[in-house]
């Protein structure tokens, strides 16, 4: 469901943007710590990720790393049990952070099994496609 929003968009902009080779399309899954291996040395990373934000569903908002934190606890250092804030933060106390870091985050309608997304979401797919591409210098079609 909403969840997958972050990977729904990396489709779509691998699709309309396949000009670009300096531009690397990432699937970080489930923000594991491989993720700091794909950021490190990076000029920029830009994340993609539903988000708890209190906001209505379908809202998307831009963060820097640095601007956000994050209240969800995590009972062990786990490849199945991760954040990417954390993650992050841990890069940057590696110093593998690039200096720009931006997380897009989507508040979601309905977290749960299942496949597709939200009307919310569903409806909106064009902004957050806009949005993300202007954050990434791209022609948004």
């Amino acid at each position: 469901m909403d969840d997958g929003i972050g990977i729904f968009l990396l489709n779509e902009l691998k699709k309309r943007n396949t000009g670009r080779p300096d531009l690397e399309w990432v699937d970080a899954g489930t923000f594991s710590f491989s993720v700091i291996h794909y950021i490190s040395k990076r000029e920029k990373a830009v994340f993609l990720d539903c988000a708890f934000m209190g906001c209505k569903p379908g809202t998307i908002r831009r963060f820097l790393f640095d601007d956000i934190k994050t209240k969800k606890e995590i009972s062990s250092l786990s490849f199945h049990d991760s954040d990417l804030l954390k993650t992050l933060a841990l890069a940057k106390n590696t110093g593998s952070l690039p200096v720009q870091t931006v997380i897009f985050g989507i508040q979601p309608e309905k977290v749960d099994y299942g496949e597709g997304l939200s009307p919310s979401l569903r409806s909106r797919i064009s902004l957050y496609l806009r949005e993300i591409c202007a954050e990434l210098g791209l022609h948004y079609s």
